[in-house]
């Protein structure tokens, strides 16, 4: 008895969820759009940043849609599938100003990000562009370590150009020249720069 009464207390919670549950039209679900969290039939920069919002706050509510990944919980994985979901940019210009000071010379750091960069798989719209110098000596070949290197890296490597003899690179003009001719040399839609 004890063992129906169990059995009869699930179906019936079992049934009041399913009617607590909202109903979708199925001509709907056929039309919705991956990635529209919030309804208004395109998947964009919106949805993104809804959905940031959630994982940050969780004072909002969200559609189950976010679940991209179908594993039962609306997480960082999602937004990072909802943004590869996006259509990426006709250009950007990716600026790296690295200055190696010791932290490459003594323990060879800055040669380890750089084979991070080289190891990246790079679409022919992103560019690339570092600026090195500001260390005694670079671990890297092709790097002259009595000034700086202007490099581009894209999937066919690092090409290294320009090299001058500017060693400075806590020089707001060291900077700003790279930044103009790298966004010059590659002009873009979108211009991101990291130090």
């Amino acid at each position: 008895m004890n063992r129906i009464k169990k059995i009869m207390t699930a179906l019936c919670a079992a049934v009041m969820l399913m009617m607590l549950m909202p109903v979708i039209p199925a001509a709907a679900a056929e039309n919705a759009v991956p990635g529209d969290l919030n309804g208004d039939g395109v998947c964009d920069v919106q949805d993104v940043y809804l959905l940031r919002d959630f994982l940050l706050t969780k004072e909002q509510t969200i559609s189950p849609a976010a679940d991209l990944d179908e594993n039962g919980k609306i997480n960082a994985c999602d937004l990072t599938l909802l943004k590869r979901m996006l259509p990426m940019p006709e250009r950007i210009t990716l600026m790296i100003y690295l200055s190696g000071a010791d932290l490459e010379s003594t323990y060879y750091e800055a040669t380890e990000d750089i084979a991070e960069m080289l190891a990246a798989q790079y679409t022919p719209s992103v560019n690339v562009v570092m600026q090195t110098g500001g260390t005694i000596q670079w671990h890297t070949d092709g790097l002259t370590d009595k000034g700086s290197n202007r490099v581009l890296i894209n999937g066919d490597g690092m090409i290294i150009g320009m090299q001058s003899s500017v060693r400075d690179m806590s020089r707001a003009g060291t900077l700003s020249e790279f930044i103009q001719v790298s966004a010059e040399t590659f002009p873009a839609e979108h211009y991101a720069l990291i130090f």
